[in-house]
């Protein structure tokens, strides 16, 4: 029971905010915190069939215990894939955003930059940015490359612009 709630315990002290789903968070704080009681202790003086009695509900909680452990370790894991979940929704809605602004700028900057390359390359990021927000892929790693690759292409093509304009005015 111990090894169970040692496992559950980077994840225990989550709030419903942290996660995509609070049911799965309040079953594992429901489960880890589930009162087991041990039977009674056995006594050398006890008589045999107490000593018996005592004996199988020991058997008994032993099972209990096993099965309330299993329980918070699925818990656990419930837990731990609705905060990726969470986190990879949140990242996606980051990149969406991002998406939006990018789009714009494309067409706010046609035949403003100082060449095509870095509309070609802001559209290439576009689309693989989609691509993986479609895709509703969880991959967190994934999700905050795309997001950093994308806004260097906007800074790009804004620098191409200030650039253009620049060399035009002077």
């Amino acid at each position: 029971m111990l090894k169970a709630k040692d496992n559950a315990a980077d994840v225990i002290g989550y709030r419903d905010s942290d996660v995509e789903d609070a049911d799965v968070l309040k079953k594992l704080k429901d489960d880890y915190n589930w009162p087991l009681t041990d039977p009674d202790t056995c006594y050398e003086y006890d008589e045999p069939e107490d000593s018996k009695n005592l004996a199988a509900e020991w058997n008994a909680a032993s099972g209990k215990y096993l099965s309330q452990a299993q329980l918070i370790d699925a818990d656990a894991v419930a837990v731990r894939e609705s905060r990726q979940k969470k986190l990879g929704n949140d990242a996606r809605k980051r990149v969406s955003g991002k998406l939006a602004t990018a789009r714009q700028l494309l067409t706010d900057s046609e035949d403003k930059t100082q060449g095509n390359e870095v509309r070609q390359a802001l559209t290439d990021r576009i689309n693989e940015a989609q691509a993986l927000v479609d895709s509703g892929s969880y991959d967190l790693d994934r999700l905050k490359a795309v997001e950093s690759d994308l806004q260097t292409a906007i800074d790009d093509v804004n620098a191409s612009v200030k650039e253009r304009e620049e060399s035009e005015a002077g």
